[in-house]
């Protein structure tokens, strides 16, 4: 039963993706977004910006991949890139448990990796397990990891107390980040010197800030993505946001949401995406913006594009769940931005 439902996902997917990916589609979505350059002025290359020390350690963790059922142009495996969560504090980040996609011709040396980052909560691994094959399906190899459930209803908001906070989650979130390209490294099928990140909604949060701390990445793409994390649980209408900020106003003894953004500043934060963009080359990140988003709101995406020295971004004409609408045109702009950015050297 499970084969089956695969099977008619991944017919459905298919289906969806021939249309949306069409050239008349893609030609609309063009005329509707706007394409902003990255101008150099605003500066190139890593800047010597220090970024927050989480503790990071390589690590290689070896396991036996499992065969997994995949659209007829990839080859999927699931594999435990670190190690099981032996107790809460162990499995603060994204699962140990992942997606490795490969496209179904071997072309016989090392490919670019991709590493891929999840949504805030998708149990069925839609978003980003979508995008890892379709990266695949384009020559790459991809590892996607997996968040399953919003974690947002099970930190702590008091200052002190038994429990992991927000941040701490998001920094073991950062660190699983740079775990999983020591994986990718491992792989022969993977070119180690040629690595770019992916990360949707909150993986586009995450996903600049394991590019910043990580050299061996030299190139982002990140969709929805936002800085200043209070600002982003003061006006996010995501119904997981929602209630963390309901509990956050009451344990805080708040009463309005603007409130928030005098708890603390995104120079205090050992997460937020602006201690780690002095660190990223601009000319190395695609960002898509969504104009009509109320759960990453559009001020918020500003202020990222803004830190990462305004990186070349594409503006939409959508909202946060309208993206799916535009999923196979932003899937095809990243892959030929990662292709231009990892191209093997001459």
């Amino acid at each position: 039963m499970r084969r089956l439902g695969r099977s008619v996902f991944f017919l459905a997917d298919q289906t969806f993706r021939s249309v949306a990916g069409s050239t008349a589609v893609m030609r609309l979505l063009d005329l509707v977004s706007r394409d902003e350059p990255h101008v150099p002025a605003n500066g190139d290359g890593r800047g010597p910006a220090q970024v927050p020390d989480l503790g990071y350690r390589a690590a290689m963790h070896a396991s036996d991949p499992v065969l997994m059922a995949a659209p007829r142009h990839v080859r999927a495996w699931q594999v435990q890139w670190k190690p099981a969560a032996r107790s809460p504090v162990d499995g603060l980040g994204y699962k140990s448990l992942g997606g490795f996609y490969l496209p179904r011709t071997d072309m016989g040396r090392p490919r670019p990796g991709i590493l891929v980052l999840p949504v805030l909560h998708d149990r069925f691994n839609l978003a980003s397990g979508t995008l890892a094959r379709y990266f695949a399906s384009q020559g790459f190899a991809a590892l996607e990891l997996r968040s399953g459930t919003s974690f947002l209803d099970r930190v702590r908001v008091t200052l002190h107390g038994p429990g992991p906070t927000w941040e701490d989650v998001v920094a073991e979130m950062i660190l699983d980040g740079r775990r999983g390209l020591d994986w990718l490294c491992s792989r022969p099928e993977v070119d180690g010197r040629r690595l770019g990140v992916v990360g949707v909604s909150h993986g586009a949060i995450v996903g600049p800030c394991v590019l910043g701390a990580d050299a061996r990445l030299t190139a982002g793409v990140f969709c929805m993505g936002g800085a200043n994390e209070a600002l982003i649980v003061a006006r996010s209408r995501e119904r997981s946001v929602r209630r963390f900020r309901r509990r956050l106003l009451r344990a805080r003894g708040l009463t309005h949401s603007e409130d928030l953004l005098r708890l603390g500043t995104p120079q205090t934060s050992r997460t937020d995406p602006m201690r780690y963009a002095p660190a990223v080359d601009p000319r190395a990140v695609l960002l898509f913006k969504t104009r009509l988003d109320r759960a990453v709101v559009p001020e918020a995406q500003d202020k990222l594009w803004e830190a990462l020295g305004r990186p070349r971004r594409i503006t939409l004409p959508l909202g946060h769940i309208g993206f799916g609408l535009a999923f196979y045109y932003v899937a095809r702009r990243a892959a030929a931005f990662l292709w231009e950015r990892l191209a093997a050297p001459a």
